[in-house]
Parts: structure tokens; sequence; C-alpha cells
């Protein structure tokens, strides 16, 4: 009987929450962290960056290192052993990345995605953690795993509870990208349901793809031009975490100058920005297209800009307006005023924000329940 309970167990796990992505770097030298549960700015940071960057921090939520996709800073806010130079941009929507290698406490995968389709396209470094005396240092630098992609970068939990899918989008293209980290390195797939991006109109690039939080839904924005040229949508399509087939892609709605979006944490709300100063949100949970399209409702109006969505450590979900003070949607998980949106509410202390936060992967682990009785 004991064998048995001790077999039976195995089968389950619990969800537990790490805090790598407590501590936010972004900017220009802007910074919070989550660690006391609220917000606190940092003004320690030295990145200056206009849109993407990405941070990580250890499980008990000490800083370990944050890039703009060019350059990497370690815990010291210093430049990294051999942490110059990487193929990303700091004008790049979403310019890097950064994922733990399974089953490796030291080493990083980066991701960088270069802006405008550049021909760096979308690339992996590695930090190692262990060297430089724990600070870290960058091993292998700028693999290039396709040329020309969208300015896009999201990662979504394999099934399996250890891996982790890496997502982009192909430039003219209707390709959607998938590489899955594994313990053994990255495999690529790649499958071509989505939105064609077209050949030059550069800022159809621009925009952030997102996944929410079960990793059963993408959502991508596609920036066109201002005056509404270009692609000018977002779409939204399934994903399956067991193979990282993109399918059932669906133009959610044309917006003109998208270009930052995030799913509430229960998933059934998808809000989305726009450079004109607009807050969107729609009820997903009907799961009808023509339903969802039914509920589009304008969250707030406040003029430009808006830019990148983030769901925090705290369940809020926080907007970057190139301001010195971040707005945050207190009860993302309501629909309709509920929400609670506040504009400009949680102060910088003089940095400012510009158009990027930090883009994260998913910060939940799978830990297996083992009953010894």
């Amino acid at each position: 009987m004991k064998l048995i309970t001790l077999v039976y167990s195995m089968l389950f796990t619990v969800t537990l929450f790490s805090q790598q992505h407590n501590i936010w770097y972004f900017g220009s030298q802007a910074g919070v962290t989550f660690n006391s549960g609220s917000p606190v700015a940092l003004t320690n940071g030295v990145l200056t960056t206009t849109e993407g960057v990405a941070t990580i921090s250890d499980n008990s939520g000490n800083l370990l290192f944050y890039t703009d996709g060019v350059t990497v800073y370690n815990r010291n806010h210093v430049v990294m052993t051999n942490g110059t130079g990487l193929f990303g941009d700091a004008s790049s929507t979403q310019s890097a990345i950064i994922v733990q290698q399974p089953g490796n406490s030291d080493i990083y995968y980066v991701f960088t995605s270069d802006n405008d389709v550049g021909t760096n396209g979308i690339c992996y470094s590695i930090v190692n953690m262990s060297l430089s005396g724990g600070l870290g240092a960058v091993t292998i630098k700028n693999f290039n795993l396709v040329s020309q992609s969208c300015e896009k970068l999201c990662a979504i939990r394999h099934c399996n509870n250890l891996d982790m899918w890496v997502v982009s989008h192909d430039w003219n293209s209707v390709t959607y990208r998938a590489w899955c980290v594994t313990s053994g390195g990255i495999t690529i797939y790649a499958w071509a349901l989505g939105t064609i991006v077209p050949t030059g109109i550069t800022q159809s690039a621009y925009g952030q793809m997102k996944a929410s939080f079960n990793g059963e839904k993408i959502a991508t924005c596609y920036y066109g031009f201002a005056n509404g040229t270009g692609t000018n949508r977002i779409e939204i399509c399934d994903f399956d975490r067991s193979t990282g087939f993109v399918s059932n892609c669906q133009v959610l709605a044309t917006e003109i100058g998208i270009y930052g979006c995030e799913f509430s944490p229960d998933g059934n709300i998808l809000y989305a920005s726009t450079n004109g100063g607009i807050l969107l949100q729609w009820n997903l949970s009907s799961g009808v297209l023509a339903t969802i399209q039914s509920t589009r409702r304008i969250v707030a109006n406040t003029g430009p800009f808006m830019g990148s969505l983030q769901l925090a450590p705290n369940n809020k979900i926080y907007l970057a307006r190139n301001q010195t003070s971040l707005s945050v949607i207190n009860n993302p998980n309501v629909y309709g005023v509920g929400c609670g949106y506040s504009d400009l509410s949680v102060p910088l202390l003089g940095r400012s924000s510009r158009m990027g936060l930090p883009n994260f992967a998913p910060e939940y682990i799978y830990i297996p329940i083992l009953n010894s009785n």
C-alpha cells in the first residue's frame, strides 16, 4: 500500500509561483520591484531603451540580469562579461525574452528580435550564471534562428511543465514560428497560418505578441501606419502546448496604431492599447468571434501615447505611456468599468517608462507532490 500511494501521488503536481519576475527595469533608467507585493520605484537601473526589454530574477526575487536586447547588465548594474553586441534593438517592440534552460539553474537563453525587419531577425545568446564569480557571462552570442522577423517574441510553458515554447511571426509571411527550449537545446517548428505581414511596410511588424496565462491563446498586434495604412489589426489564435501548433487565427479587430496587448489572469478578457491613446477591452468567454467582437469596449481614451501592457506578479496589468508614471488596470478579470483603470498612478520617481515594459516567460513552476506515508 505504501508503494502504491507513492506511485499514485507522483502523478499529481502543485503549482508554485516563483519570484523571477518581481524586479523590472525598463525605459530611461526606470524600474520597479514587486517584492513587497505592490510596485515600488527603483532608480538604480542603468538601461535606456525606447521599447523592448527583458529582466530576470531568481526564485527568491533577487535580480540576476536585464537587457534591452543589445547589452546585458548584471545584478550590480554593470555590463556582463561578453554582454555587448547582441542582435536585438532598443527600438524593437519585444527586443528580448529570457528563458531558463529546463533543469539547469545556471543557464539562460536570451532570445532577441531585430527592429524594422532587420536582417538579424531572431537570434539567441546564452548566459551562464556560474561564471564571473556568480555575476554571469554571455558564452554563446547571436546564434541566428530566422532572418527578417516581426518585432514579436512570447513564451509559453510546454504541456510537460518543464520545457518552454518561444513564439514569433515571420516577416512577409503568414508563418508563426515556435522554438522549443528543452534540457537538450532548441527544436524548431513553423506553422503557416497567421496574418500575412506585407513587405514594404515595416511598421506592420511593430506590436506585442502575448500568450494567455494557461498558454491556450495567443494575441498578436500589427501596428501599421498611424494614418491607417498597413496591416493595423489584432488577431487571436489557438496554441497547442504539446506540439507548438498555432491554429484558428482570426482577426479580432482592425485598430489604427494598435501596439500593446495582454490577457487578464483568468484568460477571459483581452486588453489592447493604441499609439493614439485608446485602451480597449474584449470579453473572450463566449469563444465565438462575432460575439467577442461585439464586446469591444473603450476602457480609456487619454491621448498619446499608450505602449506595452504587462501582467505583473500581483495580477494587475501595467501600461507604459512614455511618462514618469505607469498606468494600471487594477481588476483585469472584470469586464467593463469595474476593471479599475487608473491613469499614471504608479510614480517612477522622475524616470520615464518610454514605450516598453519587460517581456517575460511564464513564471509558474510545477513540482511533483511526493507522499512518503
